[in-house]
């Protein structure tokens, strides 16, 4: 039997997916494509891959609520809180066209909190063998990892081109291995068996 509320949650994990990826490789590209659509346009893109990660994670509690346990429900509500900040932070940006202190405050909190509820989250699935190995472990590496690959790659490219922005290239990198670990547990949840026989 296919897992309960797989399908949903399977297509909204592989929109959430590719939205965070979106985000992040928009947000390495920095200034270019800044110069190009404008930051309004590019809080309202944050915004919108914020809207589709916060309806999947919502949409992940009900295929594996008997599985993961408390630990992993934490983790959930952490990472959901993250990102509604996350959403409200960009949403306020958007309408302000600009950053006060207390947008670039809630936009970080909201930003930590995504990955650190999403590791724990991660760990759980690990713990107890269910969703998308890779993807779980993504989820526990998105953000130590993804800062240390985009410094990487952005100290590299600071001397070749222009302008480039080695901060926000780094704050890019979490981004796009959270989005790849999306991906893997959205095409994962869609044909998991259910275990628990759908109760």
């Amino acid at each position: 039997m296919r897992r309960e509320g797989g399908e949903v949650t399977g297509r909204l994990g592989l929109i959430a997916g590719a939205a965070w990826v979106l985000l992040g490789l928009v947000w390495f590209a920095g200034a270019p494509i800044s110069d190009a659509i404008g930051w309004r346009a590019i809080d309202v893109l944050w915004t919108l891959c914020g809207i589709a990660g916060l309806a999947a994670l919502v949409s992940l509690h009900r295929p594996y609520r008997h599985e993961y346990g408390l630990r992993g429900r934490v983790g959930l509500w952490i990472a959901i809180v993250g990102t509604a900040i996350f959403v409200l932070g960009t949403v306020a940006s958007a309408l302000t066209g600009g950053e006060s202190d207390l947008v670039f405050v809630a936009v970080t909190l909201g930003y930590l909190l995504v990955f650190v509820g999403s590791a724990v989250v991660g760990v759980s699935f690990l713990r107890v063998g269910v969703a998308s190995r890779p993807g779980s472990i993504l989820f526990v590496l998105a953000l130590p990892l993804g800062l240390l690959l985009a410094g990487l790659v952005g100290v590299a490219l600071a001397p070749t081109v222009s302008g480039f922005d080695v901060e926000g290239a780094v704050a890019a990198g979490p981004p796009v291995l959270y989005g790849l670990g999306w991906l893997a547990i959205g095409a994962r949840v869609r044909t998991e068996p259910d275990r628990q026989g759908g109760l």
